[in-house]
């Protein structure tokens, strides 16, 4: 399924205008998890790097730093925080040049550092729908609202008489600023 929506979203992108833009964001993620009674409320730091139009489409890379304070997949302390890697395709739809909003569909992976008698990493992959708007304030740069909805999935836990599949859902609203050359 990943390679199928890999060769999607590199097909579209053929059909974005040229042009190149990098940016940073900042936000709240909020997960829950499908098969625990737990959640998990951390901030997130956002790179990215995309190739198209604001005004159509584009391909976007993004990695991203989440800050997770909590205690969901560690017996000795607190798990790690999350290095991640996201692909998303994004279309957006202009208005009269004053905001541009947009929708994204992607997928991505990641990587966290746990504490377990059997294991010290733990790695992850989602798919991504999203919701954002642009607003650009000067020639070059916008601001960028975002909503992202992750459906994630985590490898396998060791929990040594057997292994556990976990899932969960991350809500994340941010706020960045965007170069476009």
């Amino acid at each position: 399924m990943k390679k199928i929506l890999y060769l999607l979203l590199v097909t579209l992108s053929l059909y974005a205008d040229t042009g190149i833009y990098i940016g940073t964001s900042v936000g709240m993620s909020n997960e829950n998890f499908d098969e625990l009674d737990a959640q998990s409320s951390s901030n997130i730091a956002l790179l990215t790097i995309g190739y198209g139009d604001i005004q159509s489409y584009a391909i976007e890379l993004s990695f991203e730093y989440t800050i997770n304070d909590s205690n969901i997949f560690s017996t000795n302390g607190n798990d790690g925080d999350k290095q991640g890697f996201n692909i998303a395709l994004i279309k957006s739809f202009p208005i009269r040049n004053y905001a541009y909003p947009y929708i994204r569909a992607g997928f991505g992976s990641g990587t966290m550092k746990i504490q377990r008698t059997t294991q010290s990493k733990l790695s992850y992959g989602s798919y991504n729908l999203g919701l954002g708007l642009y607003v650009p304030i000067y020639k070059h740069i916008n601001l960028d609202f975002a909503y992202l909805y992750k459906d994630t999935s985590y490898e396998r836990i060791n929990l040594i008489a057997s292994q556990k599949n976990y899932t969960s859902k991350i809500n994340t609203f941010s706020f960045g600023i965007e170069y476009r050359f």
